[in-house]
Order: structure tokens, then sequence, then C-alpha cells
């Protein structure tokens, strides 16, 4: 008998075909002292240093947390 390997069957990174949205206009940022142009991908009215910080939600338990 002989054993035959495992056949892994996967896809590219990035085959998706869908387009990034864009924003249509010259936009700026919306900090008053700030004359940041914003790219057309960024969805957001501020650029990345005025944007308020946002965390992510994350799942699981608290590593080193004591209950």
């Amino acid at each position: 008998m002989t054993q035959e390997a495992p056949t892994l069957r996967a896809s590219r990174l990035g085959s998706s075909r869908r387009r990034p949205r864009t924003v249509d206009g010259h936009r700026v940022c919306a900090e008053p002292t700030c004359e940041t142009v914003l790219s057309r991908y960024n969805q957001s009215d501020m650029c990345h240093l005025h944007r308020p910080v946002r965390f992510p939600r994350v799942r699981g338990a608290v590593v080193g947390e004591e209950s």
C-alpha cells in the first residue's frame, strides 16, 4: 500500500473582482487648522492624524486576567 500526499487547494489573495469604494471631488480634512488633501479612497472626512481613535472589537478571553 502506498499513501498519496494530501491535496491542498487555495485561491490567490486579492482575487476579488470588486473595486474599492471611492469618493468624488477634492476634499480636505475637516479639522480647521489642517490642509491635508484626502485620498479618494478615504471614506472619512478627516485625515489619519485627526480621526478619532477606534479600537476593534476583540473576541475571546483576556490572557493573564484572573477570574
